[in-house]
């Protein structure tokens, strides 16, 4: 039989991995397109030192752009990090979800069996036990124990 907590667990767990999906494509677009950015930066670069007559293959201008190429890779790397931790937590709170879930289903099937104790200890302490060797008649209708009857 599938409950209710169980299609509720499904359902968050494809939740999960859909958020998770999106984290890291979303990272790789932002990865990609920064990259884009910075070839576009660091070509404007090369050209402006090319327009101002200054090689762009030597000294301090080789400097600035291995600087830029490297500021850049950096960029990149971080934002596929960052989304590679985005989804990360997605999965940690999916696994926190689900114990707790798991938790509450149990401490639901213990209130359950408890309840039924509860409820079978007081019907059980309704029931008129024997006294004395005989079985017992309830004193409020004037009756007397039976296996007593006419003892004195």
């Amino acid at each position: 039989m599938v409950t209710s907590s169980a299609v509720s667990r499904l359902a968050v767990n494809r939740t999960i991995k859909v958020k998770t999906i999106l984290a890291q494509q979303q990272g790789e677009a932002a990865a990609e397109q920064q990259q884009k950015q910075a070839k576009q930066a660091i070509g404007a670069e090369i050209a402006g030192y090319g327009a101002s007559g200054v090689s762009s293959g030597a000294g301090s201008a080789l400097d600035v752009l291995a600087s830029s190429a490297s500021n850049a890779e950096l960029d990149r790397q971080n934002l596929l990090y960052d989304s590679k931790l985005r989804a990360l937590g997605y999965r940690d709170q999916s696994d926190l979800d689900n114990a707790a879930a798991g938790n509450a289903q149990t401490a639901g099937e213990l209130k359950a069996g408890s309840a039924l104790l509860t409820g079978a200890a007081n019907i059980a302490g309704k029931i008129p036990t024997s006294s004395g060797g005989g079985a017992t008649v309830d004193s409020s209708f004037g009756g007397t124990p039976i296996g007593n009857f006419g003892a004195s």
